[in-house]
């Protein structure tokens, strides 16, 4: 935001910073006369806070709308992950995962650092599709993060961050209304897999949270 003048970049900062302690109302209204400027970087910062301002007010349909613009404008991963998340919370599932699918590919083909990592992405998009109970799509994005940690080959929480992935627990716990709700057998060789492939510390962990699991209580 280097290149605008010095008021508009006071108020767009401001903005930011009043989303980022969710004072969303204050940060819609800090933003809303930028929302038609000619100047590109004003206008996508505007609709980008406004946006995702409606997205943490749970007003998904109108963040949907929002960051759907934004997204097919400019096109960047987190652009196209926003959007896709606020479209599978206002019940455009196919739309979401339309979307989830560029932010991926995006991602994968230009890589940066300042982007949501991956794993991130899956584990954002396994909590939005869970909350919608669609709970069989909510479960291959767990299995696809099953991949990343056994390929990792080390569930140390301090790794895992330096490598932009969520620590074990975090991601068995956003599942565990999934795997409830999918076929016991299947979910319980799911996890003896998973034990099998991963760390000791891992297999203990996952060991642990099967316990947990409503559908495994007393199972032995």
């Amino acid at each position: 935001m280097e290149n605008f003048d010095d008021k508009i970049f006071a108020e767009l900062e401001q903005a930011w910073s009043l989303l980022t302690n969710n004072s969303c109302i204050q940060a819609k209204s800090m933003v809303e006369k930028y929302m038609e400027s000619t100047d590109d970087d004003v206008r996508y910062n505007a609709m980008k806070v406004t946006g995702l301002a409606d997205f943490k007010l749970k007003n998904y349909e109108q963040a949907r709308r929002y960051l759907q613009t934004i997204a097919t404008q400019y096109g960047e991963p987190d652009d196209w992950f926003d959007y896709s998340t606020a479209a599978v919370l206002s019940g455009n599932i196919q739309e979401g995962m339309d979307a989830f699918s560029e932010a991926l590919s995006e991602a994968r083909e230009n890589p940066n650092d300042c982007n949501v990592p991956i794993p991130e992405m899956l584990f954002y998009m396994l909590q939005a599709l869970r909350d919608m109970n669609q709970f069989q799509l909510a479960f291959e994005k767990l299995d696809q993060l099953k991949d990343i940690y056994i390929s990792m080959e080390q569930t140390d929480e301090h790794f895992l961050y330096e490598h932009g992935i969520p620590h074990l627990e975090n991601t068995l716990k956003a599942g565990k209304k999934v795997l409830e709700n999918l076929n016991r057998k299947m979910v319980s060789d799911w996890l003896t897999d998973f034990a099998e492939r991963t760390d000791e510390s891992g297999r203990e962990e996952i060991t642990e949270f099967k316990k947990t699991l409503d559908s495994f209580v007393n199972y032995g």
